[in-house]
């Protein structure tokens, strides 16, 4: 992660793998790439310690947009984000909206094989997914500190 950027009440995430939008609204932070990637372990890691410090520690809830860019995972970065301890005290649930093949195809194997700690599903409809976050917020103590 080279850089956090303020853009009003967005940020901007840059990395070698490129730019991500991200917002953080009501215990929910939206993560939206600009642009295709591939994220790696290292690139993961660096942007959940620069996501905690946008958070400034709470938990939250994560709607991931993946709906216009194509996300390259490694299966060694997708194990150590569905096991991984640290990340998942800090997230409560995630919900992943896709459109393309190759996404679902990724985040099918994420859920179904892997099983993430963090309760995740798939979504192609913002609302739809939003609505399940919202059930999450009461159970996960939006604003309990790691």
């Amino acid at each position: 992660m080279k850089t956090g950027i303020n853009v009003g009440k967005k940020k901007m995430a840059v990395g070698r793998w490129g730019v991500i939008d991200l917002t953080y609204v009501d215990g929910i932070l939206r993560i939206s790439p600009t642009d295709d990637m591939i994220y790696e372990l290292d690139d993961l890691i660096q942007f959940h310690k620069y996501v905690l410090s946008m958070t400034k520690g709470d938990r939250f809830l994560v709607l991931s947009d993946y709906r216009e860019h194509h996300l390259d995972i490694d299966r060694d970065t997708l194990k150590y984000a569905a096991k991984n301890e640290w990340l998942h005290q800090t997230r409560i649930a995630e919900a992943v909206l896709l459109k393309s093949l190759p996404n679902l195809l990724i985040s099918r194997f994420y859920i179904r094989t892997l099983k993430p700690l963090t309760p995740t599903k798939i979504f192609r409809n913002e609302n739809t997914a939003l609505r399940w976050l919202e059930m999450w917020k009461d159970y996960g103590s939006l604003n309990k500190k790691v």
